[in-house]
């Protein structure tokens, strides 16, 4: 019986993680944010913000739904400290989100962005987080990336 409630427990996460995938997609999330007016989620993570005054082609709803995974999942893989950073280049809007956690493995760097993988499934993950993410950038014209890097995860978008 507790088997089949969990099961039930984990349906009901893909389930709902399934629901925010196809709600990324929604052309609700078009217009324009600076980084500064994004509510942050709120953790226990110690979060720095540079380049506030920096304008994302994205709704402050979307933002805050990119935000909030990635600080997440960082402060899940047992982060301290984040570093949010949007600065302007040649090719566009540019953020940064940059953890002092342990960092995604080799072996999981090129499958971190599949739907339903996860490495804590054992703790409720779902695998759906960064998969959310990226269709959502995608949806609205942006492009996320996992760089290379010796302590961390760093993701880097761009518009």
């Amino acid at each position: 019986v507790s088997t089949i409630v969990r099961a039930e427990a984990r349906l009901e996460r893909l389930l709902e993680a399934a629901r925010e995938i196809a709600a990324a997609r929604n052309p609700m999330h078009h217009g324009a944010v600076a980084l500064g007016a994004v509510a942050l989620p709120q953790t226990g993570l110690q979060v720095e913000v540079t380049g506030g005054d920096v304008v994302f082609p994205l709704s402050g709803d979307g933002l805050e739904i990119v935000l909030g995974h990635l600080v997440q999942n960082a402060e899940s893989a047992g982060a301290t400290r984040v570093t949010i950073a949007g600065e302007v280049t040649q090719s566009g809007a540019v953020l940064s989100v940059a953890d002092d956690g342990p960092g995604i493995s080799a072996g999981n760097r090129d499958r971190c962005f599949e739907p339903f993988f996860t490495t804590r499934r054992d703790v409720g993950g779902t695998g759906m987080g960064l998969a959310i993410v990226q269709t959502l950038l995608l949806a609205h014209g942006g492009e996320i990336s996992l760089e290379p890097g010796e302590v961390g995860a760093c993701f880097r978008i761009v518009f």
